[in-house]
């Protein structure tokens, strides 16, 4: 083996090193996501599981550079979301109106006063440089309550939703995704039919040159097809994960 040869050699290993490591620590993270988890205690595709991997980076690393983190407004904002929920289901249930008081005090502390008691602590200490595991266990506290948030703002009432035709359950989200699809099928044979837009992305799908040669944007038109598209994805989304 030659000496070109073997500096070859080891950069192939070096490189396959690296890919190695990164495939493990990628793997490792997906692995830490608990997805099945989730889907065999609910049911629920967990869409948001990337967005919780995002808070808790992005709220860690405002800490380390003494920013407040914005996660603490938004666990204030799904926690007062959360007690409005409650209070108007408290107040559709007589069973649950002989214990108000006490359930008020109950939810008032689990969606208002922990929520503003984690923001005081944040408000209090991010600008002093805390240690790492400080940092740690705060980012943990400020992320963690929106899980079951999440779930009892949006996810909990559609799975609970069902109508009985007869000897038939039919799920709510069952409807919603019906009743979405026609409504949507309508509204875009509307679009691409009748609107100027609409029958410039036609002309766009069915003769790109020749709809430019017309005077037919069609940058613009390929950027209003991928916003377009982003937005039923979402959408679909939305509609499919509370199985």
């Amino acid at each position: 083996m030659t000496l070109q040869d073997e500096e070859v050699w080891i950069y192939q290993l070096s490189i396959a090193a690296i890919l190695a490591q990164d495939g493990i620590t990628t793997g490792a993270i997906y692995a830490l996501l608990a997805l099945v988890l989730v889907f065999s205690v609910t049911r629920v595709i967990f869409i948001p599981q990337g967005e919780f991997v995002s808070y808790g980076a992005l709220t860690l690393a405002a800490l380390q550079t003494q920013k407040f983190p914005a996660t603490c407004w938004l666990l204030m904002a799904m926690g007062a979301a959360c007690f409005v929920v409650e209070v108007a289901g408290l107040a559709r249930h007589a069973e649950r109106r002989r214990h108000a008081a006490r359930t008020l005090a109950v939810l008032a502390g689990k969606y208002l006063l922990f929520p503003v008691a984690v923001y005081a602590l944040t408000k209090g200490v991010f600008l002093q440089p805390l240690p790492m595991i400080a940092q740690i266990a705060l980012t943990l506290l400020i992320v963690i309550p929106m899980g079951p948030f999440v779930y009892r703002l949006a996810y909990e009432p559609i799975a609970e939703a069902t109508f009985n035709l007869g000897s038939l359950s039919i799920s709510g989200q069952s409807l919603w995704v019906v009743g979405t699809a026609v409504v949507l099928i309508g509204a875009l044979y509307l679009y691409f039919d009748r609107s100027i837009s609409g029958k410039a992305l036609r002309a766009t799908s069915v003769n790109r040159l020749g709809a430019r040669l017309v005077g037919i944007g069609t940058t613009q038109a390929g950027r209003l097809a991928f916003t377009l598209a982003a937005g039923l994805g979402a959408l679909c989304g939305i509609l499919v994960a509370p199985r």
